[in-house]
């Protein structure tokens, strides 16, 4: 927990220009933390390792999967879609909309609330 902690507090460090982190770095076989966002193949290429690792089939996740589950679970949490564009820089409502799952077709569906 101890090794967490200094990660997540090394991560939130603004770097030595004075700008932020990004999000998803490298990080060195040392444990070091890299000042540069991961490509969008290497997000992928984890994405699909631990999904294998947990027993899933790592043909059905991607980098995108990641997306879909912070607009999911922004969305099942309450935050508007404005604030989910915001953070996921999307500029298009459908767009985001695409990106939200539902697990249970009824949750948020208009006829659950007709009690039918």
């Amino acid at each position: 927990a101890h090794r967490c902690a200094r990660l997540d507090a090394a991560a939130l460090a603004p770097l030595a220009d004075g700008s932020q982190r990004p999000l998803l770095v490298s990080v060195s076989r040392h444990g070091a933390l890299g000042a540069r966002a991961m490509t969008g193949q290497s997000v992928g290429d984890t994405v699909k390792k631990y999904a294998a690792r947990a027993g899933l089939d790592p043909d059905a996740f991607g980098g995108h999967s990641l997306r879909a589950g912070f607009a999911t679970q922004a969305a099942l949490g309450g935050a508007a879609d404005r604030e989910i564009m915001r953070q996921g820089r999307w500029t298009n409502p459908r767009t985001v909309h695409d990106y939200i799952r539902s697990a249970d077709p009824l949750d948020d569906n208009a006829v659950t609330r007709l009690g039918l």
